[in-house]
């Protein structure tokens, strides 16, 4: 809204003769003159800032076209950014599907695995026990086999003893 400037009367000029006494009296005359002054200036500098009542018309058309040009321009960008929104959201669910893909067929062969050393683990204690058990036959063997050995030379000693007599004998 304009604001309104008015001068505040001259301070005891009420007919001719008191004008002439204030127009006499230099310090109120001065301090008069330049509250006008200031004044003008004042209004000089938000014409200025304002700028001509004729321009006002063409400076509105002006804002309303840069508004509606910055409204397209931003319409835009967010059609923009939706779009590249929806492309991130299908390619994060192409990833998350990829993701669940190799968690489940990690999880599938990491309990083949343990299943496989399970198997694996059963089946070298079950060739331990029979390597041990093979080892005790084996040991068990040699040892007959020994018993056997120094029977059979003991055995071989006493007909060779035997012989030895009986050729003794036939001599």
């Amino acid at each position: 809204m304009a604001r309104v400037y008015t001068l505040p009367p001259i301070p005891g000029v009420k007919d001719l003769n008191t004008l002439m006494a204030f127009l006499q009296n230099k310090e109120d005359y001065d301090a008069r003159l330049q509250a006008l002054t200031t004044l003008e200036e004042e209004i000089n500098a938000l014409i200025l800032k304002v700028g001509p009542a004729e321009d006002i018309e063409t400076l509105h058309k002006q804002a309303e076209q840069a508004t509606k040009d910055a409204l397209v321009h931003a319409e835009q960008a967010a059609a923009e950014v939706k779009a590249i929104k929806a492309e991130a959201d299908t390619y994060a669910a192409e990833i998350k599907a990829k993701a669940d893909d190799l968690m489940k067929a990690w999880t599938a062969k990491s309990a083949a695995l343990a299943t496989s050393q399970a198997e694996f683990a059963a089946y070298m204690a079950s060739k331990e026990s029979q390597m041990e058990a093979a080892v005790a036959q084996a040991t068990a063997r040699e040892e007959a086999a020994a018993k056997a050995q120094d029977e059979a030379t003991a055995l071989q000693k006493a007909l060779q003893e035997k012989l030895d007599k009986l050729k003794a004998l036939a001599e």
